[in-house]
């Protein structure tokens, strides 16, 4: 099953982490990354067909996605070529009309700590005893983060197996 996984470059580290997991565990998925494309310099000309090849485009919603010019043409042309796609709410940031009926997948009140908050003129910077809380926070959350993004990665494995059934493999 070919895959287009459309995310900011703002959440490049966390999306990475979890496609890698997909990708380890489903030798028949095949990724285009977004910023694969993009680096080439030559990604208005690669849009389109990295798109059409794909049966499903993943795309990862949040307050960093809804500000990237780039990752709102990809799921304008995704629709426009009538390709599957699979909103990955990662915050609290409002749908486009354009994608807000499509199912998405809610994973909001897991992501938590590997989400980058917005930082905002309110995130003037933190007191010792906020930044000593977000440490001990950070290091109880890389004890359990591998748990957690297997847990997303199988969750997109059977939203797409529900979504594709008989197609895949």
């Amino acid at each position: 099953m070919n895959l287009y996984v459309s995310y900011s470059p703002a959440d490049t580290e966390l999306v990475a982490a979890i496609v890698t997991m997909l990708s380890a565990n489903n030798r028949a998925l095949v990724c285009c990354d977004a910023d694969a494309i993009r680096a080439t310099g030559r990604w208005r000309e690669e849009l389109g067909p990295a798109i059409a090849a794909a049966d499903v485009v993943l795309l990862f919603w949040c307050h960093h996605a809804n500000v990237c010019y780039e990752l709102r043409k990809e799921f304008a042309v995704a629709l426009e070529q009538g390709r599957d796609v699979v909103p990955l709410l990662l915050d609290d940031t409002p749908l486009p009309a354009r994608l807000a009926g499509l199912r998405a997948i809610d994973f909001r009140s897991r992501i938590g700590v590997l989400h980058e908050p917005s930082s905002g003129p309110e995130a003037a910077g933190p007191s010792a005893r906020e930044a000593a809380d977000r440490l001990i926070a950070g290091e109880l959350a890389r004890g359990y983060e591998d748990l957690l993004l297997l847990g997303i990665a199988r969750e997109i494995e059977a939203e797409l197996a529900a979504r594709l059934g008989p197609r895949a493999g």
